[in-house]
């Protein structure tokens, strides 16, 4: 199968929390691999963290409306890094 088109994620605000990409990564429109993938994210990409699924394996990022109705999308835990994000909200999954 084809892979999902590359995304580009709205660069972050300095004071805002955001997660930063480790590898390519799947943006995914719940928080696990059984959610559909809006794209992808390049190694290096930086997006604002919204909120933390309530395990705390996947982070909401900001996404632009017309990619995502709700504004987010969702990325593993376990491939990037994140600064700031100690006081997120948690997010229910879809």
């Amino acid at each position: 199968p084809s892979l999902p088109p590359n995304i580009g994620l709205p660069v972050p605000p300095i004071d805002l929390p955001y997660a930063t990409a480790l590898d390519v990564i799947y943006i995914r429109s719940g928080p696990g691999v059984e959610y559909a993938a809006y794209g992808l994210a390049q190694k290096g990409a930086k997006g604002e963290v919204i909120g933390v699924s309530e395990d705390r394996q996947w982070w909401a990022v900001k996404l632009p409306a017309d990619l995502a109705a709700s504004g987010q999308g969702w990325v593993s835990a376990a491939w990037v890094q994140t600064s700031g994000t100690e006081n997120v909200p948690v997010i229910p999954g879809p």
